[in-house]
Formats: structure tokens, C-alpha cells, sequence
């Protein structure tokens, strides 16, 4: 009697199988097995993406979560990370004790394991605060906020205007000099980045005195900067806002916060980029307006049409003001700030960070603090009994470029294993999967004598969200 193999199976029952792995290189080398592997294969990464975006619309997802092990990357926010094939790659970031990193990790998609990449050229200095995109086969790093200049005690941290490009194939850094006699680059940090074509563009920031609303476009050809001409209105100056690639002609900012992070906004704008002259247009958003002000320190993701908002389940987004306190040294001699970041700069140097002055008058269109720092105690022991959770909620930007209008759906159920409320998390898409990691995250700790307290504690946790399992 001749025993059944796994050629024997079911072109279903392989199909489930090929869907349990990860959907990157595993699936490409079942692909080599043989013809009938492969043309089962090739269709499982289009199948995952396409059950993911269904599993987003209808809230039906699941996380995983990873540790980060010894001698991995240690805990950080603010930093910055994108994907690159089968890598995510995570640079920079704050520290717990507000000083920053320099170093540059890669996240193995297939293997599920961290590797620090030991790299060659003129690396960035430790910072955070900066836009990192993928472009071809490298990583655009623009901008960020700069440790104090060693020697120079209580010192504020500095802004950048550098531009790195890492080169993956030679694994070398290389500081570009993009300015020109007629153009220099401000600098910037909190900051957004899209790219369209060879085009990277860039939305807002904290710029040299205040925050900014300015819109700059880096010809990734060439690699020269261009200030864009703006026509009509504009949306208020902004950072640690998101932005998102609807197309290669059109791109929308969400949330934000102004000069004093107590100001939340609570606005969407969509930027179009078909003409010589660009022009904003602000977003109808009705009753979900609400949902946007959590995006200035919960940043989103895009999924097919679906723009994926991560929200905490209790708690006013302008509490968070007393988890990331940052004041920038504005120096108005910009030649002797560009000096500064000349200088050798490596881990482990140590900043202070002033808390934000408040402001008294607020415009109309910013939504206020409610809850004030001094009382943050208070507003968490009333929640006591409630953990707070982030939820998944979901804005559809189907008819956006028809009639400006989005459409929010609220999160229909929580699953059992997501995290509590984190924010200055980066989240990347991946294949049919979403990758959180890192943040600053509120959670609750538990004594013998049945009392529990509050604690803030940044961490090195990273969450993979994916539809959940079915099973046949």
C-alpha cells in the first residue's frame, strides 16, 4: 500500500496551509516546490491583502505580539520606520530619559527577528522627530529633532535640516546637500512625508519659530528642493500630524496639534498636486471629527481605501501633552546652528526637555485642553476601572476625490489580546498585515494589597495586526 504524501492534499487544504505563513519569502519559495505549488502560491500574498482589507472594513482582526529579546532593540518613540520588500526599518528616537538614538534596526517580516545593522558612510546624529520614506532601493531621512551640543549644559534640543539617504544594496549612509544659492531647507521635526513618483513631499512641522504650513516638494532625481506654490486657503500650521498617499496627484493631512501640544486640531485637508499651482481643500467631516483628534499622537495607516485610526477607548487626546513635553531651542543664527550638527554626536548624550509654555486664548477652530496637566492624576483615578485600550477605527476614503466627503465606522468589537493606549508608535503596512512598534504606553499596575496605580513606561513591544485564522 503506497502512503499518501502532501502531494496528495487537496488543492484547498494546501491553499490554508500556505496561508498560515508569513506572506513574504516563505511564500516565494513554495513557489520554486514544483508547478502545482506555485500556481497555488503566487495567488496567496493578493488573497491575504484582499481578506485584510475585508477584515478592516468589518473589524475583524487580531494582534500578535513580540518582545523584543536581549541585546534587541531596545525601547524608544519618536522614532521613525518604513518597509522596504521584507524589512521594516526602524531609525532614531527618544530615549527614557529624553536623550536619543542614532542607530538603524531592520525587522525581518518573514523571520520575525530584529537585526541592528552595522552601517558605513556619514551617518545621521541621534534624533528624533524624523520622516524616514522608501524609495527605489533606499531610505530617505529628512529632518528631526537634535541632541543638546555636547558641553553646552541645559541646552534645548535643536532642529534639523539635514538630509540622509541610506543606500540598502551597499549599506552606506550619505548626508545629500540639497540647498542651493536660491533655496534653503528649513529646518524641521514632527513633520510628515509622502512619496509620489520622484517626488517626496513634505507638510508642516515645527519650523525655527513656530510651528509651520508650509508645503516642500524634493525632486528625488535630481535632489533638489522647491518651496510649492499654494493657491487659495490653507490649513492652519501644524505638526505631529499624519499624512496620506491617496494618489500620485493627491494626498491628505490629518490632526495635528499648534505650538503648545495642548492645542489638539481636529481638521482634514486634501492636497491636490495636478497643476503648476497646488491647492488645498478642506474635508467635510460632520460627526467624526472627533476620532481626527486623536491622530496628533496616534499616527494612521492606509489599507487599500480604508485609513486606519488607532484610538484609545477612554481619555481626551490633549492629555497626552504631559507624556511628550518638548520646548526647541530656536536659534536664529542658522549658521551656527548647521555648525553645530557638524560636530560628533553619539548615543548616549544627554538633553533636557522644558515643558511647552500654555497659551490663555485659543482660536475657535482648536480644540482645548479639558483636562489640565496638574490634574492628570485626578482624571486617571476616575477611570480607574477602566483599562484604557486602543480600538481600531476605520475612515473610508472611497468617494473622497468625488465629493470630499469621508466615512467613519466606528470600531465594532475589541479583541481580547490588543494593547492599551500607546502613542509616538510607528505603524507600517505590510503584506495583508499591519506592524506597530514602540510608543510610550499607559498601563496599570496591580499590588498584593489590591490597589493598583497608573504607570507611563516606553516600550520595545511590536504588534502585528491581521485578519483572524479561518478555519475549513
Amino acid at each position: 500500500m503506497s502512503c499518501a504524501t502532501i502531494e496528495d492534499l487537496p488543492d484547498e487544504v494546501l491553499e490554508y496551509i500556505f496561508c498560515l505563513l508569513p506572506p513574504y519569502e516563505d511564500i516565494r519559495c513554495c513557489m520554486l516546490v514544483c508547478k502545482k505549488w506555485c500556481e497555488i502560491a503566487k495567488n496567496i500574498i493578493p488573497r491575504i491583502k484582499h481578506s485584510f482589507n475585508e477584515a478592516i472594513s468589518a473589524q475583524n482582526v487580531t494582534w500578535d505580539t513580540f518582545y523584543a529579546e536581549k541585546d534587541n532593540i531596545t525601547k524608544r518613540y519618536a522614532h521613525s520606520a518604513c518597509r522596504h520588500n521584507d524589512s521594516m526599518y526602524v531609525f532614531g528616537g527618544f530615549t527614557s530619559s529624553f536623550s536619543s538614538f542614532n542607530d538603524l534596526w531592520k525587522f525581518d517580516l518573514s523571520s520575525r527577528s530584529w537585526t541592528r545593522i552595522g552601517v558605513q558612510g556619514k551617518c545621521p546624529v541621534p534624533k528624533a522627530g524624523a520622516t524616514m520614506a522608501t524609495y527605489k532601493n533606499k531610505l530617505i531621512l529628512f529632518g528631526g529633532l537634535l541632541p543638546p551640543t555636547f558641553g553646552m549644559l541645559f541646552q534645548n534640543h535643536r532642529l534639523s535640516s539635514h538630509l540622509h539617504v541610506y543606500d540598502i544594496a551597499t549599506n552606506e549612509w550619505s548626508e545629500i546637500n540639497c540647498n542651493s544659492s536660491d533655496f534653503m531647507m528649513p529646518e524641521l521635526a514632527g513633520h510628515s512625508c509622502t512619496i509620489h513618483d520622484d517626488k517626496m513631499v513634505i507638510f508642516g512641522g515645527l519650523g525655527d519659530r513656530l510651528s509651520v504650513n508650509d508645503v516642500y516638494s524634493l525632486n528625488l532625481s535630481t535632489m533638489k528642493w522647491k518651496l510649492e506654490n499654494i493657491a487659495g486657503d490653507k490649513p492652519p500650521p501644524r505638526y505631529g500630524h499624519s499624512q496620506v498617499y491617496i494618489d500620485n496627484e493627491n494626498l491628505m493631512i490629518m490632526g495635528g496639534v499648534d505650538n503648545d501640544p495642548l492645542f489638539v486640531f481636529d481638521d482634514a485637508w486634501l492636497l491636490n498636486m495636478s497643476n503648476e499651482v497646488w491647492t488645498w481643500k478642506k474635508i467635510d467631516l460632520g460627526v467624526h471629527a472627533p476620532l481626527v483628534r486623536t491622530v496628533w499622537c496616534h499616527p494612521v495607516c492606509k489599507v487599500g481605501k480604508n485609513i486606519v485610526v488607532f484610538k484609545p477607548n477612554t481619555g481626551n487626546p490633549s492629555m497626552y501633552a504631559d507624556w511628550f513635553p518638548i520646548q526647541i531651542s530656536r536659534n536664529t543664527n542658522s549658521t551656527q546652528t548647521r555648525a553645530q550638527e557638524k560636530e560628533t554626536n553619539l548615543n548616549g548624550k544627554r538633553g533636557i526637555l522644558n515643558r511647552a509654555s500654555q497659551e490663555e486664548n485659543l482660536p475657535d477652530n482648536k480644540f482645548k485642553k479639558s483636562v489640565c496637566s496638574k490634574n492628570i492624576r485626578e482624571f486617571l483615578s476616575l477611570n480607574k476601572y477602566r483599562t484604557p485600550i486602543l480600538e481600531i477605527h476605520t475612515i473610508d476614503t472611497t468617494n473622497l476625490l468625488e465629493n470630499g466627503k469621508l466615512t467613519s465606522v466606528k470600531s465594532k468589537c475589541r479583541s481580547l489580546n490588543c494593547p492599551t493606549d500607546t502613542i509616538l508608535y510607528t505603524i507600517v503596512e505590510g503584506n495583508g498585515e499591519l506592524i506597530m512598534f514602540g510608543g510610550i504606553q499607559r498601563d496599570i499596575i496591580n499590588y498584593e494589597d489590591g490597589t493598583e496605580e497608573r504607570e507611563i513606561k516606553i516600550i520595545d513591544t511590536l504588534h502585528i495586526i491581521k485578519a483572524k485564522r479561518k478555519i475549513i
